[in-house]
């Protein structure tokens, strides 16, 4: 992963540094060290990231399921009225 890599994921989850960083266990300077290019990037950090990007894929299928689900709750008391 480069630095604009974690820049890209970072800014397109719209997250600041510091709430990466939480989500990462590390502080909250350690982002912005990574993505300016100061400090490597550790393997173990594509690793979460994927994982919370997969995670973050099955919240938005179930959230568009459960409105889904809603609007045909909606439909069914429409035909049974």
């Amino acid at each position: 992963m480069t630095p604009r890599d974690l820049r890209d994921l970072r800014t397109g989850r719209a997250h600041s540094q510091r709430q990466l960083a939480t989500v990462l266990g590390v502080a909250g300077n350690t982002v912005a060290r990574w993505e300016r290019g100061e400090r490597p990037i550790p393997r173990w950090v594509d690793q979460v990231l994927a994982i919370w990007q997969e995670l973050a894929v099955c919240q938005n299928e179930l959230e568009r399921a459960q409105i889904t689900n809603a609007r045909l709750q909606r439909r069914l008391q429409r035909v049974r009225a």
